[in-house]
């Protein structure tokens, strides 16, 4: 029985492909985290300067934070699938190929330290956990004094509890995650 030969044309054309196609969704899934952003800055100054309002209710500034940990739950997310899309290029497209790209190279320095960013990676991720921080505390600050002075102060505690459990879940959520396969 005759074996049929791989045409090593289309597959090359077909790993050409497949490249381009992880390389704008990665492009993609940066611009998306990166519009993140705009969302959390609009929002949270949004929440902060409503909450702040005697007139307006309290809980407007309080219910940040669970917002926000929705924001944090996209903003992992596309992370997560930058990561998982830059290894797949790096181990199934470029080294199969011989292709020494830009994954090849960024792994590579990497693992020299022959880069300045080389031993510098998560810098998103701290900038991220620090916004997101800073302003989830700020918003819970605001609506639990607001709820106390207003007399409802067993609410206040549990905004302020809830709140607290958003701020650290977000944290947990955006914390750096050391990819841990051999390069």
């Amino acid at each position: 029985m005759h074996e049929a030969m791989p045409n090593t044309n289309l597959q090359e054309s077909i790993q050409t492909e497949e490249y381009r196609a992880l390389r704008e969704e990665i492009i993609k899934r940066v611009g998306a985290r990166q519009g993140m952003w705009s969302t959390l800055l609009v929002l949270s100054g949004t929440l902060l300067t409503v909450g702040v309002q005697p007139e307006l209710s309290a809980w407007t500034a309080a219910l940040y934070p669970l917002i926000s940990l929705c924001l944090a739950l996209n903003w992992s997310h596309n992370d997560l699938r930058i990561t998982q899309l830059t290894w797949y290029i790096h181990q199934q497209v470029e080294r199969p190929l011989g292709l020494v790209g830009w994954e090849s190279y960024r792994a590579r320095a990497a693992r020299q330290r022959r880069h300045l960013l080389a031993n510098t990676s998560g810098f998103h991720s701290y900038a991220a956990q620090g916004v997101f921080a800073i302003t989830q505390l700020l918003a819970s600050g605001i609506g639990v004094t607001r709820l106390a002075q207003s007399g409802q102060v067993g609410l206040a505690v549990l905004a302020g509890i809830v709140d607290l459990a958003a701020t650290i879940l977000t944290g947990y959520v955006l914390r750096e995650r050391k990819d841990n396969r051999n390069e």
